[in-house]
């Protein structure tokens, strides 16, 4: 997982993973009520799918949101 500092890129992912997902406008802040914790479930091209919480399928998220 990354560092709350560490933006995680695609080379750093992997199937499996927990990461964090947090938000545009939550502006690199963990603590925002809108922070997502999930684990990685495909890395396709650019785009990451993450489940989250009780989620079958993983949603889509650009890399350069997930710590």
């Amino acid at each position: 997982m990354g560092t709350w500092g560490h933006k995680m890129q695609i080379k750093d992912l992997y199937v499996g993973q927990t990461v964090y997902y947090i938000p545009r406008h939550a502006k690199g802040d963990f603590r925002h009520k809108d922070t997502e914790r999930g684990i990685v479930s495909r890395i396709r091209d650019n785009v990451v799918f993450v489940r989250f919480g009780n989620d079958t399928h993983g949603k889509a998220c650009d890399p350069a949101l997930l710590y």
